[in-house]
């Protein structure tokens, strides 16, 4: 639409600009540019009629028999960049001062962007004031600030909330350990290290009991569900700051007191690294019939993917396994079991269009089923670990009742993740995503509930067995 603009001539980067009141001043800053056809208007917006001469303007509007010629002119105005700035870190000095920049900005993102205070509850104010009086008291190193954020960052109840330091950490080395939560006490799930046993209960970390321990990490770990907190918590152990004294008991009842030392990185590293079950029927235990695939990304790459499908074909039942970490090949194996179209959730994304003007953007998708379909009982193995993309899977199959959930509640966190590069070296992440079924049912904090409900013990763990895979296969045998 065409118009005579009456009154003053403006500057084209007004009207480009939105004002946000600040105390008793402002800000006035540009948001877009206003272009005709791909090319930027000029500098300068011409009043077609001044308002000096209003008593003019009757006459000479019924004179005009064309609209004023469209603006014109070479503009000088600078253009507006999109910035990437985020490998770019901001000053790297570890002070209270950068500290407590960290804190407002991380603040500052988490009221624009983050879509789960309605769910959670609104404590980011309150938390803000105690931490910034915290990093105003406390002697600083990496590791106190560190905390002092992941304090923070425990506010939003979000299992995608990671605080990183990335200049040279005070840790020593790592401790090469997987824990689990069995009645309420931390034991050990799996292990490198020889003075450790698969099946022990840690009683004490350093002469703390593990009760007081974790209490204190709980503080400082933000989580959507209980399982995937003790989980996030129990990772600050394998960071080693020096030896570390564990009083343990064993599945017999035994005790004993072992120190661990700080192993390198590199043996860390080899030790994530999972061992994993192969793809195929499940002979070993005693069920021939039943096939069983590891959904691990790890797992499914090292796997013929086609061989895979085929052998699907001659299974009378199916356990998938999702309690590691998903990959597109895992994905496409689904499409090769649903039965109907699998169903996203929907997702809802803040956007912000200037400082008053918040909307939201939503989508979903459909997967269509592919061929050869499997058509027969899946068993669907989660557990506490099983997190984000591994959650948006089971969603998917959950929408459509295509599979029997085993084992125990997911960690209810899904949802791209938005991240911070934070003053003094630190980055701060969070859910930046609203996850909802598509009958707008939440899922945050909720997770996957599993339809039978299993928990392996220590004397399980010793003896390697798993429960819930066993209690997948008798599932699937009932007749």
């Amino acid at each position: 639409r065409r118009a005579w603009i009456v009154g003053e001539s403006i500057p084209t980067t007004i009207a480009e600009s939105r004002w946000q009141g600040v105390g008793q001043a402002g800000i006035a800053f540009r948001t877009m540019e206003l272009s005709n056809n791909n090319t930027l208007w000029p500098d300068t917006i011409q009043a077609d009629h001044p308002m000096s001469h209003l008593e003019t303007l009757t006459k000479k509007l019924s004179e005009k028999t064309e609209l004023p010629a469209l603006l014109t002119g070479i503009p000088q105005r600078p253009r507006i960049k999109p910035h990437h700035y985020f490998q770019k870190f901001h000053t790297q000095l570890l002070s209270k001062a950068s500290l407590q920049a960290a804190l407002l900005i991380a603040h500052g993102a988490l009221r624009a962007f983050f879509p789960y205070f309605s769910t959670v509850g609104d404590r980011i104010d309150e938390r803000l004031e105690e931490t910034l009086k915290t990093a105003t008291s406390t002697t600083l190193d990496d590791v106190t600030a560190r905390n002092i954020l992941r304090r923070f960052g425990e506010s939003i109840k979000d299992g995608h909330c990671f605080v990183n330091y990335r200049g040279r950490s005070s840790a020593k080395g790592f401790m090469l350990v997987e824990l689990d939560k069995l009645n309420g006490k931390p034991v050990i799930r799996r292990t490198a290290h020889t003075e450790l046993k698969v099946g022990d209960t840690i009683l004490s970390i350093n002469h703390v009991s593990a009760e007081k321990w974790f209490t204190e990490e709980y503080k400082r770990t933000s989580a959507a569900t209980p399982g995937y907190q003790f989980d996030m918590a129990a990772r600050e152990l394998n960071r080693m700051f020096g030896p570390v004294v564990l009083k343990l008991q064993s599945v017999d009842g035994d005790t004993r007191t072992v120190t661990v030392q700080p192993q390198p990185y590199e043996a860390y590293s080899k030790f994530a690294q999972k061992p994993f079950r192969p793809a195929g029927f499940l002979k070993d235990l005693h069920a021939e019939d039943v096939m069983y695939v590891d959904l691990d990304n790890k797992a499914i790459d090292q796997t013929d993917f086609n061989a895979v499908i085929q052998m699907m074909q001659n299974a009378k039942s199916l356990v998938l396994d999702m309690r590691g970490y998903p990959n597109r090949t895992s994905w496409q194996l689904l499409q090769h079991i649903a039965t109907n179209p699998l169903p996203s959730p929907l997702f809802s994304t803040p956007e912000w269009k200037g400082p008053s003007d918040l909307r939201r953007s939503e989508s979903s998708y459909d997967l269509q089923a592919l061929t050869p379909v499997f058509k027969g009982p899946v068993a669907f193995l989660i557990g506490p670990r099983s997190v984000s993309s591994a959650e948006h899977v089971s969603t998917m199959l959950k929408q459509i009742n295509r599979v029997t959930f085993v084992g125990r509640t997911t960690a209810g966190t899904n949802g791209n993740i938005t991240g911070l590069v934070l003053p003094g070296l630190f980055t701060f992440t969070f859910t930046g995503m609203e996850i909802l079924y598509r009958d707008r049912k939440p899922f945050h904090g909720i997770g996957i509930v599993p339809d039978i409900e299993v928990s392996p013990t220590p004397q399980d763990l010793a003896q390697g067995k798993d429960p819930v895979l066993q209690k997948a296969i008798e599932f699937l045998k009932k007749p």
